[in-house]
């Protein structure tokens, strides 16, 4: 599936209390909304990806402050 393969794509990253995975969500989203009118099955996977980088994101931030 290219949802999978796009998250594979990423590989190995460090930790950034979720400000990278932040960023990534925020260019999934601009990349489907800039899409959306004329590939919509295509913007969907990346709105699901933002949407997943965005989860992703919060359970960091989160891991952070219970760490920190």
């Amino acid at each position: 599936e290219y949802a999978i393969a796009e998250r594979n794509k990423r590989g190995v990253y460090t930790f950034s209390a979720g400000e990278s995975e932040l960023q990534m969500s925020e260019d999934y989203r601009n990349n489907a909304q800039h899409i959306q009118e004329k590939y919509p099955h295509t913007a969907e996977i990346y709105f699901y990806l933002s949407d997943s980088y965005k989860w992703d994101a919060e359970q960091e931030r989160k891991r952070a402050e219970n760490e920190f």
